[in-house]
């Protein structure tokens, strides 16, 4: 480490000490606002709520309806329905998934009942 001594008048002072001073008084006057902000992310992050993606095949143990003869039918004109918004595909070739965003689904069941009014 480089030290540098100044003199100002009969004093003579090591700068590294006033930086290292200074420094510290810095990491002392930010240490409860950092933790703050590391505390109010943790809880938001905690409180971030995920959509629930429902495979086709194990809709019916959450929702009655609609039957998933039903849903593959909506599945299979998504292009002309607008269902397609609603579809969530993961995965290539015979072990693609289908699942479906619960919350997008509802919301596209209200639009179809609009748009039919």
């Amino acid at each position: 480490m480089l030290h540098i001594i100044i003199c100002v008048g009969k004093v003579k002072m090591d700068v590294s000490v006033l930086v290292k001073a200074f420094v510290k008084e810095i990491a002392e006057a930010m240490k409860e606002p950092l933790q703050e902000i590391a505390r109010r992310s943790l809880s938001e992050a905690r409180s971030y709520r995920y959509p629930r993606l429902i495979p086709v095949t194990e809709w019916n143990k959450y929702h009655a309806w609609p039957k998933i003869a039903h849903l593959r039918k909506l599945i299979l004109f998504a292009d002309t329905n607008d269902f397609e918004e609603v579809l969530v595909r993961v995965g290539q070739g015979q072990r693609k998934s289908v699942l479906i965003d619960e919350e997008k689904f509802f919301k596209w069941v209200e639009k179809q009942n609009l748009n039919k009014e």
